[in-house]
């Protein structure tokens, strides 16, 4: 079994997060959530971006 390197471990968490904000905006477009509801979710995923995924690719 491979093991996960930083570099890996980092562009995976960066498609969650992309996969998470295109389903927001997804769920939006089609009126499922409110607009705090997409707001929220930009800023959380925006949060990981700057702070959490760079951490990943440091390791």
């Amino acid at each position: 079994m491979a093991s996960l390197t930083a570099g890996s471990t980092a562009k995976i968490a960066a498609g969650i997060v992309i996969a998470m904000l295109v389903a927001n905006m997804i769920l939006f477009a089609l009126k499922k959530i409110q607009g705090l509801v997409f707001w929220l979710v930009i800023i959380i995923g925006a949060l990981i971006a700057y702070f959490i995924l760079p951490k990943f690719a440091s390791r």
